[in-house]
């Protein structure tokens, strides 16, 4: 598995999109802006820069199409949901045309206040600058399982952003380190 979280790969071309020792495509470096400046820091601003104004999202039987109409308001609820939301890409497919994801998205839900990590992938098309499309699935069972029964099953991918115990895994908020518990009020 690739570590995309600590590092884009920058050889092999089904991993970084370029023959070994180039830099990764410009779809590859897209795709690391879509994981770390957007889903990772819940921040549209950059959804706006990097994904076209009828930008479609299909999930399952469900279609989202348009950017700020549809797919923004669907993302903000789950953000919501999961306020601390969590998103770690394991591995980067592309050639360079089109590309994939296989990523864990974990975090608390503020529904039930239990804790989920879920797997899923994601196959992605471009125009050449911005994002037009992804085709997802994911492993939602899981999630419900999870929720309802308060147990994370996927227990490599823990779900709290922080060590066991921490004030960080207890409200689900990475801010809170251990430190940053140990000076508040």
């Amino acid at each position: 598995m690739i570590p995309f979280v600590t590092s884009l790969p920058t050889s092999g071309s089904d991993q970084a999109g370029g023959p070994q020792g180039s830099r990764p495509s410009p779809l590859a470096e897209l795709l690391r802006t879509y994981s770390y400046a957007y889903t990772a820091a819940h921040d549209f601003s950059v959804s706006d820069r990097i994904m076209i104004d009828d930008y479609v999202l299909l999930m399952g039987d469900h279609l989202i199409r348009g950017r700020n109409a549809e797919y923004q308001p669907a993302i903000q609820r789950q953000y919501d949901q999961f306020p601390a939301l969590g998103f770690t890409v394991h591995r980067l497919v592309c050639n360079g045309e089109r590309a994939s994801l296989h990523f864990t998205e974990r975090g608390r839900s503020r529904l039930t206040g239990g804790l989920a990590a879920w797997q899923g992938v994601s196959l992605y098309r471009w125009d050449g600058e911005r994002l037009t499309e992804c085709r997802v699935e994911q492993d939602d069972h899981s999630r419900r399982m999870q929720l309802a029964a308060g147990v994370p099953v996927h227990t490599a991918n823990r779900p709290g952003p922080g060590p066991p115990g921490s004030a960080a895994d207890r409200d689900g908020c990475p801010r809170h380190s251990a430190g940053a518990a140990a000076s508040r009020p």
